[in-house]
């Protein structure tokens, strides 16, 4: 995912999340202001910064992007008629 796109927090993401409580952002649509490498001799992951709430850094493996989100409910409510 990249700079400006839309991304909500996965259903099972737990509550407090790197020392925050992100209770507040379950289920609503938030927008990736900013992405930093967190890099260390035996790991590598992505950290998102999201304009919905600044200067906090999330998971980037936490996040599904919207689009694909939308696409997955589509395909469902097809195979429900």
């Amino acid at each position: 995912m990249r700079k400006g796109d839309k991304v909500i927090f996965r259903s099972n993401t737990p509550r407090i999340l790197w020392g925050v409580d992100i209770n507040f952002l379950l289920g609503n649509i938030c927008i990736i202001k900013s992405i930093i490498e967190l890099t260390s001799k035996t790991f590598e992951r992505k950290a998102y910064e999201l304009e919905e709430a600044s200067d906090y850094w999330f998971p980037a493996e936490e996040f599904i992007p919207y689009k694909g989100l939308t696409v997955l409910i589509d395909k469902r409510r097809k195979h429900e008629i």
